[in-house]
């Protein structure tokens, strides 16, 4: 398994960044445990420090539900981000927010133990739409 970051320019989606990600069970002596988000905000910080300029980060509901702090290190290095969260989470939000909401749609989703699952998904959008 792995943490993934891919780069989208010109209408193309390309690898920038993988990193390993090994559960507890697996670890080897000397190794050290970090969760897929603590993960992936490593390799934010070293593509920025290499000088990739990050405009938004997109991830799924593990990054968007994490209690890793994953949101607050996306909002820390000023980086706009969209991400997922199931249905059962909620969000604060300003009062004067506006919130819009498609329809719910169900997706073929493959777990990481290769069985599938009926998911669905809803595109919920809190203030401005991006373009």
């Amino acid at each position: 398994m792995s943490v993934n970051a891919y780069g989208y320019c010109d209408g193309v989606t390309f690898p920038l960044e993988s990193k390993v990600f090994k559960p507890k069970e697996r670890l080897k002596e000397g190794d050290k445990y970090k969760t897929k988000p603590e993960l992936a905000v490593e390799i934010i910080k070293e593509l920025e420090e290499s000088g990739f300029k990050i405009k938004r980060v997109v991830s799924d509901s593990l990054y968007g539900e994490s209690h890793s702090n994953f949101i607050s290190a996306v909002e820390e290095l000023k980086i706009e981000y969209a991400v997922g969260i199931r249905s059962n989470h909620g969000v604060w939000l300003p009062k004067e927010a506006k919130v819009r909401a498609n329809k719910w749609r169900r997706f073929e989703h493959i777990r990481w133990d290769r069985k599938q699952e009926d998911r669905y998904i809803r595109e919920i959008v809190y203030g401005k739409k991006a373009q």
